[in-house]
């Protein structure tokens, strides 16, 4: 590998962290692409709520399903970090420094909206979302089942994002919050695959070439079989496509929404970054770089009819045909920049604005449903028409903008310049880095 691809892999880490020095040095196209994942997921959740028979006709289904990119591009960008110390033949980076820069990325940001969504707006769930909604669907009062969390055992689920492991409070306080705790997984194995990779170059006489491939494989290896002990489990209780064996209080959507069976949204994103490496190590030329995204979008058309199949079929496989279309679409844009060369669709997609939302991704995705849930339960949103659904969704993503924007500059940003350092008398405190 050239000299020049090898210093862009080190800065990859500083994508994660906006502010922190050599914040520029990123891969153009995919901050700003996790912004457009994250407005797709809000708007998605808008149209589901607000306006379902809209959303139907319009078949905006797949922009509630934007959210595996979240999850490709968390593959992407921190297996990089491995990946590419481990090819260049350097140790594995430092845990202390990774488990730092983990904690305060999710957890700061995460406890302050949630403290102000229970206590201030009182809009989280006190039970199960689907069970929430049924209710007020019957009723017609949209406050049902909202309002604020005080039974302590709940409370300190909510707090340690473990909601979604326990089936009494799966969907619960802020809805979404769940795909926080599958995050924090990942982030728990991504060095128990940096391990694997260094222990098999010590004990092995496997190509570097062949041996970063293994994590990502295996985690496609776990999902699949997740996924089918999953898709029988439902099969035996309800019918495989029942949305309760999903996202209801059950021990199957435990499993459902678990790492066994999800991993392969993360290990996608690991193989992008593999790609991202070689072209990077061989530095094809312009011609070559253009038939590679030929074949990514080749690959993502021939993926849709599997993708529609797998979803008439109601099984779970069908995330992982999504999960390959994510994997697509971060080869596809981020392929010119592994060569030393510039995209304009890159560019674009990391303009100003779309950067911005990316950066206070976490922030917007946290916000948008309880802006949602408060303002239908105030009664402000539009009719079920493609008019009415626009103003829903000013309504709920100005709001949510907004206050993305404050949350992040008064708790993210700062919490991104902080870490845990040891005391002489042995406990920890936090400091800024």
């Amino acid at each position: 590998m050239s000299t020049q691809i090898i210093e862009r892999a080190k800065a990859i880490h500083d994508v994660l962290v906006p502010g922190a020095k050599d914040s520029d040095k990123r891969i153009p196209g995919v901050e700003g692409l996790r912004g457009l994942g994250c407005m797709g997921v809000a708007f998605g959740h808008v149209a589901q709520m607000n306006a379902p028979i809209t959303g139907t006709e319009l078949r905006l289904w797949p922009l509630g399903l934007a959210l595996n990119l979240f999850f490709a591009a968390s593959g992407f960008l921190l297996y990089l970090q491995f990946a590419a110390r481990f090819m260049t033949h350097k140790p594995m980076p430092d845990m202390k420094r990774y488990a730092n820069r983990r904690f305060f990325r999710i957890f700061p940001g995460y406890i302050v909206i949630f403290l102000l969504v229970n206590f201030l707006f009182q809009a989280s769930y006190l039970e199960n979302q689907l069970i929430a909604t049924a209710q007020q669907k019957a009723t017609g009062d949209f406050g049902l089942g909202v309002g604020m969390i005080t039974d302590p055992p709940m409370l300190l689920s909510q707090l340690s994002l473990t909601a979604s492991l326990f089936p009494q409070y799966m969907q619960t306080g802020i809805s979404p919050a769940w795909s926080l705790t599958l995050e924090l997984s990942f982030y728990l194995s991504l060095p128990i695959s940096g391990w694997l990779l260094w222990m098999l170059a010590r004990r092995t006489s496997m190509p570097k070439a062949w041996i970063v491939l293994v994590p990502p494989i295996l985690l496609i290896a776990l999902s699949s079989v997740g996924k089918y002990v999953a898709d029988r489990l439902s099969a035996a209780h309800g019918g495989i496509g029942a949305v309760e064996n999903g996202f209801g209080p059950t021990w199957i959507a435990v499993l459902s929404r678990s790492f066994l069976v999800l991993a392969d949204t993360f290990a996608f994103g690991m193989l992008a970054s593999v790609v991202f490496l070689a072209i990077s190590a061989g530095k094809p030329g312009r011609k070559t770089i253009g038939w590679l995204r030929v074949g990514a979008v080749v690959m993502m058309i021939g993926l849709v009819p599997v993708l529609l199949t797998l979803r008439d079929l109601h099984t779970r496989f069908d995330n992982m045909a999504l999960s390959a279309l994510s994997m697509g679409i971060i080869i596809f844009i981020t392929s010119p920049f592994a060569a030393g060369r510039t995209s304009w669709l890159s560019n674009a997609i990391d303009s100003r604005y779309f950067y911005r939302l990316g950066t206070i991704s976490l922030s917007i995705y946290l916000w948008h449903y309880p802006v949602l849930l408060f303002t239908r339960r105030m009664g402000w949103y539009g009719d079920d028409s493609i008019s009415g659904l626009a103003i829903s969704a000013a309504i709920v993503l100005i709001p949510t903008i907004l206050l993305s924007e404050v949350t992040y500059r008064l708790v993210e940003a700062p919490a991104l310049r902080c870490e845990f350092k040891r005391r002489p008398n042995g406990w920890p405190t936090i400091v800024r880095s």
